[in-house]
């Protein structure tokens, strides 16, 4: 076998940046790994969903000589909510 073989095996993490946009009522998502990437709903389940998606055909299209299955997704969500003290 190959040492090119060996490599498309490994499977990569790319690093995908989600965090809730508190005046748009959404979940965004964004990456460096991932050239084009930015998207955004309602839910983190929904948000989660699509990625399974969107990131293999975005992985082909970025890098058509690797093989977008091989890449695990991992989501680093941020989160903030702003509180009034109760009176």
């Amino acid at each position: 076998m190959s040492n090119l073989s060996a490599q498309k095996r490994v499977p990569k993490s790319v690093k995908i940046d989600a965090f809730w946009d508190d005046e748009a009522g959404v979940w965004c998502a964004s990456s460096e790994d991932i050239y084009g990437l930015a998207i955004d709903d309602a839910t983190i389940g929904e948000l989660a969903a699509r990625l399974q998606i969107i990131v293999p055909e975005l992985m082909e299209l970025n890098h058509p000589d690797e093989d977008p299955q091989a890449h695990d997704i991992k989501i680093v969500f941020r989160g903030e909510r702003t509180l009034r003290c109760a009176a």
